[in-house]
């Protein structure tokens, strides 16, 4: 098998060595990458942070190893990201260049995508897919979010590309075998679903009887394997801490209707609601006409070319069902998965190629932008991330006066809260603050109003005015979090002054009843 690379535009390889590419073929990689960052750099600045951020700039800013040891205990994370993030952060600490940090991830990560087409789908021009990734919101997302998902798809872009010169290609591997190697391990220290993807390719290598490559592989895997050693003991640590969260609750077949609401979502993104039905009618009118001309033109299908990526993606696939019936729905999304990203989109790209060549591949790409761009607009139209936590600490900090603590249910609120509110009150979580020792949702909740009793009354000067910030975030699987006793209690003891609704949370003004602390309610 050869390079696998076939010439854009019926050229020779010869004609067009990667090394001697034309300023034309160069601009045609970089528009997409304008096209992305135009997109990624102002919502960079624009969006507030959502409370995982809030916890990536705590882990990540008192050092690296401070990093490193909560990314292990309080994350229950590999530590790599957190570290490198840590590092990015001394040059400067802000919330804007922490951003910075994933928004060069995704850009990096939109040029790989026109290598992998290069590779995995031969017969497309590479361009197209490159629109596809640049534009869509789960890039986008992900290019403006500090976490390690940017970071993990650029990772696994990296392991892809790496995996088909150095192991799938007939030209002499050289150095891209011991650079794959190298990034496997690194995948492995920075998200533990990226192992997934170098089992597939084991798989990808035995599909396509290519032994002497896989017992290399197989001798690689071993050492990257040793070099993981010392993360066993974590992982089966942090293991220990979700277990008691990750029971399974959900039957097989919700289960896998969420699954595969996820990789729809990488095929065709649909966050609105009403673009939902058109998907809903595209996919079963549009799936069961690809099955067809996929069948008509089954002659077209090469093994040779496509086979592999097809391999790597229904390897995966049964892997991350398992994952989301065991794990539940709370903790899996499409950021959990976001390996599969680049497996789904190549793999249906070639079914689409097989089924209608070029007229299929502009049907896809008018539906992909046309999806993107209505989704887009659903996601980003508060011009908000959930919390809304800028706007809300901005409004507070408007008509607050001192002497006015501010409490938060859940508590995780005031984290994301404080890192834009600069007035002189004091941040009161309830029912306990947040302790960063351990990831334990169980501190969350609020047991009785008796609780509650005891922590207004120790609020210290016994304030008259309180704010009451909530963020809606009543439960995670399976622990209830009792809004409704918070709810209770301030109907009881307070008197609304003010109420004012932000993107997924409330803010509140309240004026308490009497004098003194709050009596004991009746049994």
């Amino acid at each position: 098998m050869g390079n696998g690379i076939p010439p854009r535009g019926g050229a020779t390889n010869e004609d067009h060595p990667d090394e001697k590419r034309t300023i034309a073929a160069v601009f045609q990689d970089s528009w997409m990458v304008l096209v992305h960052l135009a997109l990624t750099i102002p919502l960079s600045i624009i969006l507030n942070i959502r409370l995982d951020e809030g916890y990536t700039l705590n882990t990540t800013g008192a050092g690296l190893r401070y990093a490193w040891t909560q990314a292990l205990r309080f994350e229950l994370q590999p530590p790599l990201f957190f570290a490198l993030l840590s590092l990015w952060r001394r040059i400067d600490s802000s919330i804007l260049f922490a951003r910075f940090f994933s928004v060069i991830c995704a850009t990096l990560t939109v040029l790989l995508a026109i290598a992998l087409a290069r590779r995995y789908v031969p017969r497309v021009q590479p361009w197209i897919v490159g629109v596809i990734v640049a534009i869509h919101p789960f890039m986008i997302w992900v290019a403006v979010d500090i976490r390690v998902y940017a970071f993990a798809l650029l990772l696994a872009s990296l392991l892809l590309v790496l995996f088909f010169d150095g192991y799938l290609s007939d030209e002499a591997p050289g150095w891209k075998r011991w650079a794959y190697l190298v990034v496997a391990l690194l995948a492995l220290y920075t998200q533990y679903y990226l192992g997934f993807l170098l089992l597939a390719n084991a798989l990808a290598l035995v599909f396509q009887r290519r032994w002497r490559p896989l017992r290399s592989y197989l001798w690689g895997m071993l050492a990257v394997g040793i070099l993981f050693l010392p993360m066993l003991g974590p992982l089966y640590r942090q293991f220990f801490v979700h277990s008691k969260d990750i029971t399974q609750h959900d039957e097989v077949w919700t289960s896998l209707n969420d699954f595969l609401w996820i990789v729809k979502g990488y095929l065709i993104p649909a966050e609105s609601t009403k673009f939902e039905s058109v998907r809903r009618w595209i996919q079963m009118l549009g799936l069961p006409l690809l099955a067809v001309f996929v069948l008509l033109n089954r002659k077209r299908i090469s093994w040779r070319d496509s086979g592999p990526i097809w391999v790597i993606t229904l390897t995966m696939l049964p892997i991350f069902f398992f994952l989301r019936y065991r794990i539940g729905y709370d903790y899996f999304s499409p950021r959990h998965a976001a390996v599969l990203f680049f497996p789904s989109i190549l793999s249906f790209v070639a079914l689409v190629y097989i089924a209608g060549r070029k007229w299929g591949m502009w049907v896809l790409l008018v539906l992909a932008i046309t999806a993107s761009a209505v989704s887009l607009v659903a996601v980003y139209r508060p011009w908000a991330k959930r919390g809304d936590w800028r706007r809300a600490a901005e409004y507070v900090s408007s008509k607050e006066q001192p002497g006015e603590p501010i409490l938060f249910f859940s508590p995780t609120g005031a984290l994301p809260f404080g890192y834009y509110y600069r007035g002189p009150n004091q941040l009161v979580p309830i029912p306990r603050p947040e302790t960063f020792d351990t990831y334990d949702v169980e501190r969350y909740v609020i047991h009785s109003e008796t609780e509650l009793i005891a922590q207004f009354g120790s609020i210290p000067g016994s304030p008259v005015y309180v704010w009451v910030v909530t963020d809606h975030f009543c439960r995670l699987q399976p622990v209830e979090f009792n809004c409704s006793l918070l709810e209770l209690f301030l109907s009881r003891y307070y008197v609304t002054e003010s109420d004012r609704e932000f993107y997924g949370s409330r803010v509140r003004r309240l004026r308490r009843i009497g004098a003194g602390a709050p009596a004991p309610l009746p049994k």
